[in-house]
């Protein structure tokens, strides 16, 4: 039953996705940029409520008086594709530090094209890190969020990963607050997989982190061991 449930999710999505991408590319470039991003939210918010639907997953929110009155920089781990959808609904406008190959996906990728998004090359270390923190400055001052997985890529709960240090990097360059998030999406929508868990996923804000003077090592260091605590907290393997 459970991969019944997940094979009519993933064809509802499907069907919202390729729906929203063609209005996107219709409408988008006509529409401002934070319209563009209430825009985008609309489909964050179908695919979260179709997930509850059709797989019983769920979640809630601490941490919420830690929301910051302004912009900055958030750093969070990744484990799924679920926390990119709610991230955009918790923290707008956004602009989001993405790998080259997504904006390459058809009609998806055009239409993440319109967030403005920092397009990096991994491969490219010193160029990405340029890249971060020369255009995430242009977006701060322009009052958009960056948002940064600094692990890179999705990762297995309880597997091990290695922290970048792009996002703190970028902070401490311009003396924006890093709001640290963590949560355990993972263990209820793993990724590259098809099974889903009913559950609740927990999402926890973190006090904000300043970074003027700091170093961006050490500021990564911090980071990394709140989410790391917090983790342990919320998780569902003990």
């Amino acid at each position: 039953m459970n991969t019944i449930r997940a094979v009519l999710y993933y064809l509802s999505v499907t069907v919202v996705t390729i729906t929203h991408a063609l209005l996107s590319l219709t409408i988008g470039p006509f529409l401002p940029f934070k319209q563009r991003h209430w825009f985008i939210t609309l489909w964050c918010r179908m695919n979260i409520a179709l997930l509850k639907f059709f797989c019983g997953v769920n979640y809630r929110v601490s941490g919420l008086e830690n929301m910051p009155k302004g912009n900055g920089v958030v750093l969070c781990n990744h484990q799924s594709s679920w926390e990119t959808f709610y991230l955009h609904l918790l923290f707008k406008p956004q602009t989001t530090v993405l790998k080259e190959s997504l904006i390459r996906i058809p009609l998806f990728g055009h239409s993440l094209k319109l967030l403005e998004p920092i397009i990096i090359d991994r491969e490219q270390k010193i160029k990405a890190l340029k890249q971060i923190v020369s255009q995430g400055k242009e977006k701060l001052d322009q009052g958009s969020w960056i948002v940064i997985y600094p692990e890179g890529t999705r990762i297995d709960p309880g597997q091990p990963s290695e922290y970048s240090s792009g996002g703190a990097l970028l902070a401490t360059k311009t003396a924006y607050p890093i709001t640290p998030v963590v949560h355990n999406a993972g263990e209820f929508c793993p990724a590259k997989r098809l099974k889903k868990t009913a559950g609740t996923i927990d999402v926890v804000i973190g006090p904000q982190i300043l970074t003027e003077g700091r170093k961006a090592k050490e500021v990564t260091i911090e980071v990394e061991q709140w989410i790391r605590e917090n983790y342990a907290r919320i998780s569902t393997q003990k």
